[in-house]
């Protein structure tokens, strides 16, 4: 399928969640996987159990130490053709306080990138999707790269840890609540009908409503249309 055209892969936020979930699939379907991620000793062990090709200590919160880890990852590994952004944070979301591009997640982006043929999957938030503006968060385009955007719900992974109940996106205390094995299996299915906007859950119709109400605007609005 389209979204596996590609050798190898580095994850970010890749030893737990979903990021380990992507990496663990990955690495089954005979792709080389390169895990990135706040904690060594984390890493080490997702690593050792998932058969990852190597691990890099990386916060994405710190956009200066980004481009060292470009700089060693393609040095080391020159088949490096895959980016997974999946790294990232949810706080209680503050709609009157938010700036562009602070509603979910941490990290930098560079103002250019230089490419040769790839694929970037870019894991956001559904919250992107709430209609709080025509322009949602996602990633330039290239022609020469595939760019696949995965919208996750609510996922039982640690991504709330710096709210109050760090835990209120699990099952027992939210119904409509995935574990990772069913996301994932939502993902690997939208990625075989070869979509590249990929929901799960609640939010694979939040996406589709999205995009009939606000579709065509978007694709003017990005110069795509």
């Amino acid at each position: 399928m389209r979204t596996l055209n590609f050798n190898c892969a580095l994850i970010t936020g890749g030893s737990g969640g979903i990021g380990r979930a992507m990496a663990e699939y990955l690495i089954s379907q005979n792709k080389k996987v390169i895990i990135a991620g706040r904690t060594k000793s984390t890493l080490q062990s997702t690593a050792r159990e998932i058969g990852a090709a190597a691990y890099y200590v990386l916060d994405t919160g710190r956009p200066d130490a980004i481009p060292g880890l470009i700089v060693q990852t393609t040095e080391v590994h020159p088949d490096l053709d895959c980016l997974i952004d999946n790294a990232g944070v949810q706080r209680p979301l503050q709609v009157l306080e938010m700036k562009a591009g602070a509603v979910s997640g941490e990290g930098g982006s560079g103002d250019r990138w230089e490419r040769m043929g790839a694929v970037v999957m870019n894991v956001s938030s559904v919250p992107g999707y709430i209609p709080i503006s025509v322009i949602k968060p996602g990633v330039q385009r290239d022609k020469s790269v595939a760019v696949v955007e995965i919208a996750p719900p609510m996922v039982a992974t640690n991504l709330h840890r710096e709210r109050t109940d760090p835990d209120d996106k699990k099952k027992e205390k939210n119904p409509n609540a995935l574990s990772v094995d069913e996301f994932m299996e939502s993902v690997i299915r939208e990625s075989k009908e070869g979509k590249d906007v990929i929901g799960a859950g609640m939010s694979e119709k939040v996406v589709e409503r999205w995009y009939n109400e606000f579709g065509g605007d978007y694709e003017k609005a990005v110069g795509t249309k």
